[in-house]
């Protein structure tokens, strides 16, 4: 009977690995998706939330209108500006732990920010050929 159990658990555990693995991209991105990251994630840290706004924020997805994008200059780029001085590695990188495929041109990049703490997730999507931040 124990044993049953046991090849039972592995079963269900194997079954939910693989599941999930196609989703996972790894650690390489696509060069316009970590510059995107990188040039927002500096001007967060540089307090130039406008510039932000105007250049990688989504307007489909996170700056819908002005409450928004007043919401986001309260509470989120604030809290972001903290995280990004430790997010922004030496010579302005990012240490990208993984890359999910949220759907086509649009990903969940997860940086490395504080060795203690677990990875920032950020997501990027591809709006009229430009990459954006969707959440942050």
């Amino acid at each position: 009977m124990k044993t049953l159990l046991v090849a039972l658990s592995l079963t269900f555990l194997t079954a939910g690995v693989a599941s999930a693995e196609p989703a996972l991209k790894g650690p390489q991105i696509e060069a316009g998706v970590q510059q995107a990251l990188v040039d927002g994630l500096k001007l967060v840290r540089d307090n130039k939330w406008d510039e932000w706004l105007k250049s990688y924020c989504s307007p489909s997805k996170l700056c819908l209108n002005d409450n928004s994008k007043k919401s986001l200059k309260t509470y989120n780029l604030p809290a972001t500006q903290r995280r990004t001085k430790a997010c922004l590695k030496a010579g302005d990188t990012v240490q990208v732990t993984r890359v999910d495929e949220v759907g086509t041109d649009d990903f969940k990049v997860f940086v490395q920010c504080e060795e203690t703490a677990m990875p920032v997730p950020f997501r990027l999507g591809k709006e009229n050929g430009k990459w954006l931040f969707r959440s942050i």
